[in-house]
């Protein structure tokens, strides 16, 4: 048997080359430990483990300030990454000193047409100088989610409206309450004097004076209070195949806390911190609404105040004057509201508009305002002209001449 011998002159080649290559794997491994450390020392930080009440039906009261620690779930803080990549602060001049309410609506980056619908109809309220209208977003999903349909336009658009905020997470259902964790991130960082924030889904139509008469009533003096339509009572939705679907292992108890309806909400602006803060040490929960205004409000001792809110379109149509807002299903009944809101004297509709980024128009011909408004409902009374050859509700706009 033959042994092979290194000659000595060789393997004094070889040691300076493995010494350096031992150099090398420990600098990079050094190095990785470094950045994972600044990595989860900087922005969320890495927090202990969260307390897991065991659920147990004699004891369970789901009003109770700790029923969040019923959740079973890594803690927000661990999953939101703070900060923005288009943030538009100057949406708020002077931390929103001089406003009214901040309307922040979340809406997926697909969603071009509904942003449009609004700024169309109700969101030209924000023409007016003590209201602000911004679409909270997130970044691109998989290709294959539906959020990521127009992956690059949202940048083209918040520069051609400026009133995109866009947060640090995918977009996703799933990912709801990291939007409204981004959306209150923004407002107290950026719109911290305003007295009010409102958060509509980018389905909602909102009777914008009806709103500005609850926040110049009663409601001015109102602290750590969210107003909305009040459910009590709700269960967690047990089948599978339901996008609510909640597992008995993430939330075991059969009923939520009571909370507010997430279509949309009014947020006195003192709560926004603590409800921030507090989102950031508690357990994850998908269901935004009942997360936000419903667990995460009781924690911190808020209230909540029931209000007047119309579930769809097809329940209220015409009789919607005394709603603060309505949940419409398609782009055609925001226009037909928004058409009986002004007594039927909007113009015809204008060609299909294209979203910024694409060749090709949005079919917009199923869901422009029909060209015959049929019956209309009168103009809220002291908000609107009563000329009936009016071309528009001046009184709206106060700020703006009428033509």
């Amino acid at each position: 048997m033959t042994i092979l011998r290194i000659p000595r002159w060789r393997h004094r080649l070889l040691r300076p080359s493995l010494n350096l290559a031992l150099l090398v794997f420990f600098t990079i491994a050094t190095l990785l430990c470094i950045f994972d450390l600044l990595l989860h020392s900087t922005g969320s930080k890495r927090r202990a483990p969260l307390r897991v009440k065991p659920y147990s039906p004699e004891d369970f009261d789901p009003n109770d300030p700790d029923a969040v620690e019923y959740i079973n779930n890594t803690a927000v803080g661990d999953l939101y990454d703070p900060g923005f990549d288009i943030r538009n602060s100057e949406l708020c001049p002077a931390s929103g000193e001089d406003l009214k309410f901040a309307i922040l609506v979340p809406s997926a980056r697909g969603n071009f047409h509904k942003r449009m619908a609004i700024r169309q109809t109700w969101g030209s309220f924000a023409q007016r100088k003590d209201i602000v209208v911004a679409f909270v977003v997130g970044r691109p999903g998989e290709a294959s989610d539906p959020a990521s349909d127009l992956p690059s336009s949202v940048e083209e658009e918040s520069e051609l409206y400026g009133d995109i905020i866009a947060g640090r997470f995918v977009d996703s259902y799933a990912n709801l309450t990291l939007k409204i964790t981004a959306m209150l991130e923004w407002s107290m960082t950026f719109c911290s004097k305003a007295q009010f924030i409102i958060k509509a889904d980018d389905d909602v139509f909102l009777n914008i004076p009806k709103l500005l008469d609850l926040v110049e009533s009663d409601a001015v003096l109102a602290t750590r209070t969210i107003f909305g339509q009040l459910f009590k009572g709700w269960h967690p939705v047990r089948d599978r195949r339901d996008r609510n679907y909640v597992p008995e292992t993430v939330y075991a108890p059969p009923t939520f806390p009571d909370y507010i309806r997430g279509l949309s909400y009014v947020i006195t602006g003192d709560l926004v911190r603590e409800l921030y803060d507090k989102a950031l040490e508690s357990p994850y929960f998908f269901l935004e609404d009942a997360f936000y205004t419903g667990f995460l409000l009781q924690a911190v001792g808020g209230e909540r105040v029931g209000i007047s809110a119309a579930f769809t379109y097809r329940d209220r149509k015409c009789n919607f004057r005394d709603d603060h807002w309505m949940g419409v299903a398609r782009v055609r009944e925001l226009f037909d509201l928004w058409n009986k809101f002004l007594g039927g004297r909007i113009p015809p509709p204008r060609p299909p508009i294209p979203a910024p980024g694409r060749d090709q128009m949005v079919r917009t011909d199923r869901e422009s305002p029909p060209s015959d408004p049929g019956e209309t409902c009168p103009c809220l009374p002291g908000r609107c002209a009563v000329d009936k050859a009016a071309s528009s509700c001046s009184a709206l706009f106060p700020e703006i001449p009428s033509d």
